[in-house]
């Protein structure tokens, strides 16, 4: 092989060394930027993760307020049901006098 075979040989050599190093260094920068999206990614994932999170807790907490309110309701319609029946039977007793007092009446 002559020296001229061997320098082109050599030339070639660095050339692709010099490439590979543009790339590897390219390579480089598309990682650190590759980085800072997934960072930022991550960052607005969270933030939705945490906003979620604190839906759920809120409609979590409405949701047991709700059960509390029908709980309640449903014990005061309860009350208010058994109220109505002992008004409707003093009702039916103070009709049931007036009846006999009627009747009393027609009597004489």
């Amino acid at each position: 092989m002559t020296n001229d075979e061997t320098q082109r040989k050599m030339d070639f050599i660095v050339n692709q060394q010099a490439q590979f190093s543009a790339d590897i260094q390219r390579l480089k920068e598309l990682h650190t930027q590759a980085e800072e999206r997934l960072t930022r990614i991550e960052g607005v994932v969270l933030r939705l993760a945490n906003f979620t999170e604190n839906g759920f807790t809120k409609l979590t907490a409405a949701q047991t307020n709700l059960t509390n309110a029908q709980t309640f309701l449903d014990t005061r319609m309860a009350e208010l049901a058994e109220s109505q029946a002992h008004t409707d039977q003093k009702l039916n007793a103070l009709i049931d006098i007036i009846r006999e007092q009627r009747n009393v009446g027609r009597s004489n």
